[in-house]
């Protein structure tokens, strides 16, 4: 019976890396196809919506999450260009706070992870819009 714990926790440890690949693998609920479908992008509409004071910000450059598990670091790293902070990419924005080390946030940040991650990366009391950061 000596080898029952160690078999039983190399098989929880088995289960729980199936299912880490699997949640992973997974695909995205709406194609990427649909979503192009249902936006609507004439030269006209993106002229005016890049004119716009905050778009100006980005100079036409919007980047996307990595992975799937990535949203939030990818949404404050473009918020970050927004308001002119350095850490404007995924990698940048995570770098030494212990999130998502492996490259996937396994199961996702929450939005308190989220504005800690937001306030470990800037100096700032409060950004702009009234959030608060390092005060």
């Amino acid at each position: 019976m000596r080898w029952a714990s160690p078999l039983a926790a190399a098989a929880v440890v088995a289960l729980l890396a199936a299912g880490a690949a699997t949640l992973v693998g997974m695909p995205a609920g709406v194609s990427s196809e649909t979503i192009q479908l249902s936006v609507t992008r004439t030269p006209a509409l993106l002229q005016r919506a890049w004119s716009l004071p905050v778009a100006r910000t980005f100079h036409h450059q919007v980047l996307w999450q990595s992975n799937a598990s990535r949203c939030g670091p990818a949404s404050v790293a473009n918020a970050f260009r927004s308001i002119g902070e350095e850490e404007t990419t995924e990698a940048a924005v995570l770098d030494d706070t212990g999130y998502c080390w492996t490259g996937f946030c396994l199961i996702g940040l929450t939005l308190d992870e989220l504005a800690d991650l937001a306030r470990m990366k800037t100096r700032r009391d409060r950004v702009p819009g009234g959030g608060v950061g390092r005060g």
